[in-house]
């Protein structure tokens, strides 16, 4: 115990070393990322060489593996709005309509397994 009461400073702690009272800098369970790696501040003090608040920006093989799930994702998609088409061909409802669709799906499904083959790693 002491009978000197700490300075409380907004993004501090008061720590007591040798009879008297320091500020320590209070970053304790922070998230942010520690040369590139996401890391936690477990203890006080000021911010590590090398922190920053913001992620790194994504690698080119990140951008390329986000592009393939969602190329994938989208494929998938259209496979399910061929369906409705399809069926409306069968049954000879809106022909026309269901025709023109399906251009439409089998076009952009074309294009984009372009894309794919393209980002496909070697």
């Amino acid at each position: 115990a002491t009978h000197t009461a700490p300075t409380i400073q907004p993004g501090y702690v008061p720590r007591w070393t040798v009879g008297t009272w320091e500020q320590v800098e209070d970053h304790k369970g922070k998230d942010g990322w520690l040369n590139g790696e996401p890391h936690k501040i477990t203890e006080y003090g000021p911010l590590p060489e090398g922190w920053s608040d913001t992620p790194p920006p994504p690698t080119a093989e990140e951008l390329d593996a986000q592009r393939r799930a969602d190329i994938l994702a989208r494929l998938a998609v259209i496979d399910v709005e061929r369906s409705r088409p399809l069926a409306d061909l069968a049954l000879g409802q809106d022909e026309d309509f269901a025709r023109q669709k399906l251009i439409t799906l089998e076009a952009e499904r074309a294009a984009l397994a372009a894309e794919l083959a393209g980002l496909m790693p070697a």
